[in-house]
Order: structure tokens, then C-alpha cells, then sequence
């Protein structure tokens, strides 16, 4: 069985780490990189049900036994979860139960809540500037963007950056960036890179991005909690 920061104390009390409601984002974890919105439904000390994501049902192919990442975050917390799906319904209401046997927690560093998206972007290294990098944003907030990648990005040698994304609307934002924070997950990296400069139409369409994804955030939960 695999660990992780937290595992023990978990293992110790056995209490549910998610409850019903929570907003959660999950991963294919041999297929893909692409991460899927999803709501809670029903949580234990060791399993959790939630509703099967319909864009995830239409670019992945699931099945019992397949091992699926489940990433939460909260106002103390980063939570990485991975498990094995127990079972699998495709009739309504789609609901997929997951035994855990990992579990992964990181305080959280962010003073500001965060919110969850996978969005497309590049990572430009100032100091080698022929070095440009794939990643996924897997949150954002005013201050800075989580980024996964498969290359390591270490706080040590790569100290700024520019990152280049679009938002689901096709506004592109660029901005200056430093890497403060390095997490080595299991089949890739996360990053976390502070926002050190951004013109004005760049925040602006950050501050627009994070006000429609809170708004969708609220209606999201309110829609699929069964």
C-alpha cells in the first residue's frame, strides 16, 4: 500500500478526509494528464462515490480496477488521493465508487482561495530561453497558477519564467512568473509559480476567469449532488 504526508494519521483515525458536497477534481492515472470536475456523493474512511464526469466519459475509457488520482483543495490544504475504481455504474446517475490506498496532503500555501480548472499553457524559462515547456494550470487565483508538467522544474535553478494560457473564452493572458514551490507526484510534477508581473488586461482577465468559475463552482454543486 502506498503513502504519502498525512497517511499515517489517516490510517490512525479512519475518518472520512471528504464529505459530501466537496468539489473534487479526478485523473486517469495511466491514460491521462487531463484532470475532470466532479461533486462528492458518499464518503468513508477508506472509499468515496462521486458522479462520473461527462466530458471524462467521452474522452476516457473506465473500468473496474483502473486507478484514478482525486485532488481536493480547501482552506489548509492541497489533498492527493489515488485509488482503484471498486465499481463503475453508466446508467443515471453515473456514480463511481473508489477504494483509497493512497493519500497525499500538503499545507496550503495561499493566502486566497484557488480555483480548479485545466487549462492548456507554456512555461518560457527567462534564463534559457530555448527551453519552452509544456504544462497543464490545474488552479489559479490572483497570485499565482499551479502548474503540472512532466519535466522537473526545480526552485533552485530555474528561478523566473513566463507563462502563456488562454482562458476557456480565447482571452490570452501572459505574465512574469517565480517558482516557489515544487511537488513530485507520481507520474508527474506540480509547480506552484507566483504572478511577479502582469499588465493591467491580464489581471483583469483573471479577475473575470475567477469571478465566472466561483459562480460556476456554486451552480456546479448545486446541479450534481445527488
Amino acid at each position: 500500500m502506498a503513502q504519502g504526508f498525512g497517511f499515517n494519521e489517516w490510517m490512525e483515525k479512519k475518518q472520512p478526509v471528504l464529505a459530501r458536497g466537496d468539489l473534487i477534481s479526478i485523473r486517469h492515472v495511466v491514460s491521462s494528464q487531463d484532470a475532470y470536475a466532479t461533486i462528492v456523493q458518499q464518503s468513508s474512511a477508506d472509499t468515496i462515490a462521486f458522479r462520473l464526469p461527462q466530458d471524462l466519459m467521452r474522452f476516457e475509457l473506465l473500468a473496474a480496477g483502473d486507478r484514478v488520482q482525486i485532488m481536493h483543495f480547501d482552506e489548509k490544504s492541497e489533498l492527493y488521493l489515488e485509488g482503484c475504481i471498486a465499481s463503475l455504474d453508466l446508467q443515471y446517475p453515473w456514480l463511481v465508487s473508489v477504494s483509497i490506498d493512497t493519500l497525499r496532503r500538503i499545507p496550503n500555501r495561499r493566502a486566497e482561495k484557488r480555483c480548479i480548472v485545466n487549462l492548456p499553457a507554456r512555461i518560457w524559462l527567462l534564463d534559457r530561453p530555448e527551453n519552452r515547456i509544456d504544462a497543464a494550470i490545474r488552479n489559479i487565483n490572483r497570485k499565482g497558477v499551479a502548474l503540472a508538467t512532466r519535466r522537473v522544474l526545480d526552485p533552485e535553478t530555474v528561478k523566473e519564467a513566463m507563462i502563456f494560457f488562454s482562458t476557456p473564452e480565447g482571452v490570452r493572458i501572459e505574465f512574469k512568473g517565480k517558482l516557489v514551490r515544487h511537488d513530485a507526484m507520481e507520474r508527474f510534477h506540480l509547480n506552484g509559480m507566483e504572478i511577479v508581473r502582469i499588465d493591467e488586461a491580464g489581471a483583469d482577465a483573471i479577475d473575470r476567469l475567477l469571478h465566472r468559475l466561483m459562480e460556476d463552482e456554486r451552480s456546479f454543486v448545486a446541479e450534481n449532488l445527488k
